[in-house]
């Protein structure tokens, strides 16, 4: 642990007024900060001024290509017959009208469900206008965020509006629909309206038929973002890093999401500067761009952070002790929740005692569903990471709406999270690398793997390769520990050999993790952006296949049991076999920063056949080859983890020797 003196020094220069000043005069640059734009070059140059007047080392911008959208110059949607023009926001991820707008006759087609639709709702050359429905993670609860304007798109819409009744009845909400790669893959414009304004327009519809003109800018071109950074070089490990970072690109004013976490990363800069405190491995502090979008892919956000691991930086893989995230500061700490590495969780919650005065206030979500931070990106490049957010339920209704203010925004969460950050951020400095739990992390795999090995035995199916996946990480987990305890014992130890032993000791774990996260996880599921272990994913996946061949042998309706798989969950239950189509191809097609995405096994033709009282024994024959593709998926997963366990025990035990041999 840091000596409890330059704790207390750093923590004593913590200010939240001078985070707060820094977010208000970030948000007073203006509103809508899209990748690429003036005004998001304009934030990267302030940011980049005030690291340099704080006195940061080598501050400099990284600038990266980006798609520029920018969608403040607005939308409208007018009612020629009835004199009437509603305000709106182009959706992120759309297409724009030509220029004279498109006008067509208005359809309400409620949820935008493909049930929804109809002989009476044809929606042919027509413009849609659909509710949107919370929650929107295509899970069991929702439905995808995109997956109504791909089922208008499907249908022959001509244009899309969109509301919710969530927020306050003025508010208009942006969202990035992921519409695909390939010069845009779905090209059909969506805009957002209030939902006074769109119930207006359904009242209007109520009468009788209402033609809309509805015209959507979208500025587009090619350009640069910029990722902007600081360090305070390290005395004893300079190439060694700890990454502190926050996103600085909004919708609206973006207040809380996240020029409230800029204004913490240079409030924590800040505390370093004055305390004068110098770390023993650097510490870089980074303000991200094009983390809301910035390229048209499956996945458009995160970009920036993407850009930074991957493409300006990806040798400090294997020298990143740790990426301490901030996205979304609101109220007091009791709304806060924790995204954690499994690596990491001892050491964050060590800290979050200590900064509480020994309670954890937050939620902990150890790591699961970092895809929509920037720290996912650190994630699955193979930097262990952690993000902290303040997310109330109230927030929702202001999310990404004109309403993300500072009056979301409470001083308190800025000093909370300041502190927290700050504190881990000098703990994860030290050079002895003994907050970093490898074994922790190896662990939570062979957890996976034998969960994994549970479903596939109670589905009836080989169960081996995931037990013995679990079996190869519990050994490599084991190997870890006894790593970590010759470190423990080698760190009381002064003199050249020991320093050098635990160098290498520390490279070590940073590279089995890497080769853990970007070879044993994925981004998929049913909304195909959340992190997951790769072999539970495809273990399910194919449980579920055998569940359904079991009954289906016997006669007995499958539908429901195919109906859990991932590609039923998200997309399936609710769109047309077209629009269905569309979206596991733009998920395939679509361009990605992640390493690996999900393969979908499409049972859609299999599950609706079901629905619509096929026969069990006509759908068998064509869910066999289907089974067996789900099957391999799950055995390759296994076998590319048990893989990694057994490189990291190869290497682990080789350093174990050495570490022992430093000790004699």
């Amino acid at each position: 642990m840091a000596h409890p003196d330059l704790e207390r020094q750093l923590l004593k220069r913590v200010d939240r007024g001078y985070a707060w000043d820094c977010m208000q005069r970030l948000v007073d640059l203006g509103p809508h900060k899209i990748a690429g734009t003036e005004r998001e070059h304009a934030a990267a140059d302030w940011i980049e001024a005030e690291m340099q007047r704080l006195g940061l080392e080598e501050v400099r911008q990284e600038p990266f290509p980006v798609t520029v959208r920018d969608l403040a110059a607005g939308a409208n949607v007018e009612l020629p017959d009835q004199g009437v023009v509603f305000s709106g926001l182009p959706m992120a991820g759309s297409w724009p009208t030509p220029e004279e707008g498109i006008e067509a006759e208005v359809v309400f087609v409620g949820d935008g469900l493909a049930e929804e639709y109809g002989p009476e709702r044809d929606a042919r050359g027509k413009i849609v206008l659909y509710r949107h429905r919370w929650p929107d993670t295509g899970s069991e609860e929702g439905i995808p965020r995109a997956g109504p304007a791909l089922e208008a798109r499907a249908r022959g819409a001509a244009a899309v509006l969109t509301y919710d009744e969530l927020g306050p009845q003025d508010a208009v909400r942006v969202h990035i629909f992921r519409l695909g790669a390939h010069d845009y893959e779905v090209r059909i414009p969506i805009v957002s309206l209030a939902a006074r304004d769109a119930r207006q327009l359904r009242a209007l519809l109520e009468q009788g038929p209402v033609r809309a003109r509805v015209r959507s800018r979208i500025d587009q071109r090619e350009g640069a973002s910029r990722n902007v950074v600081g360090l305070l070089r390290g005395e004893r490990e300079p190439d060694e890093y700890v990454l502190v970072a926050s996103h600085y690109d909004t919708w609206y004013a973006g207040a809380a999401d996240s020029l409230s976490g800029i204004g913490a990363v240079l409030g924590i800069a800040r505390a370093f500067k004055r305390s004068g405190i110098r770390p023993e491995r650097t510490l870089v502090f980074v303000a991200h761009g094009a983390q809301e979008q910035g390229m048209p892919q499956w996945l458009d956000w995160l970009i920036g952070a993407s850009a930074f691991i991957n493409l300006e930086h990806p040798d400090w893989v294997g020298r990143t002790f740790a990426m301490l995230n901030i996205d979304v500061v609101t109220s007091d700490p009791r709304s806060a929740y924790v995204e954690c590495a499994p690596e990491l969780l001892d050491c964050i919650r060590h800290v979050a005692v200590d900064v509480e005065g020994g309670r954890t206030p937050y939620s902990q979500v150890p790591a699961g569903l970092m895809s929509y931070v920037d720290a996912g990106a650190y994630l699955l490049a193979g930097v262990p990471s952690a993000n902290v957010t303040f997310w109330p339920e109230d927030y929702w209704r202001y999310y990404h709406t004109q309403y993300d203010t500072i009056a979301l925004v409470s001083q308190q969460a800025l000093d909370w999270t300041m502190r927290l950050w700050g504190l881990a951020a000098l703990r994860l400095s030290e050079v002895q690398g003994l907050h970093l739990r490898l074994d922790a992390a190896l662990d939570h795999a062979a957890r996976a793997a034998v969960a994994a090995a549970v479903e596939t035995a109670e589905s009836r199916g080989p169960s081996g390769p995931a037990l013995e996946a679990g079996e190869a990480l519990r050994v490599a987990a084991t190997d870890a520990e006894v790593v970590q305890e010759l470190m423990r014992h080698l760190s009381q130890r002064g003199g050249n050999l020991a320093e050098r032993a635990l160098r290498e000791a520390r490279r070590t774990k940073l590279w089995c993790l890497a080769r853990l996260s970007r070879e044993t996880r994925l981004i998929g599921g049913p909304s195909g952006t959340h992190v997951y272990e790769a072999l539970t994913l495809y273990s399910r996946e194919a449980a579920h296949l055998r569940r359904a061949a079991f009954q289906l042998e016997r006669g007995i309706n499958a539908a429901d049991v195919l109906g859990r798989t991932c590609a039923i969950l998200g997309s399936g239950r609710h769109l047309s076999p077209e629009a269905h189509a569309t979206q596991l191809r733009l998920i395939a097609d679509g361009g990605t920063w992640a390493p690996s995405m999900q393969r979908y096994v499409d049972v859609y033709p299999e599950w609706s056949a079901l629905r619509a009282g096929a026969s069990p024994a006509t759908v068998l024959p064509r869910l066999r080859p289907k089974l067996a593709a789900a099957q391999a998926e799950a055995e390759a997963a296994a076998a590319r983890a048990e893989r990694v366990a057994e490189q990291c025990s190869e290497r682990l035990r080789t350093t174990a020797e050495r570490l022992a041999a430093a000790l004699r």
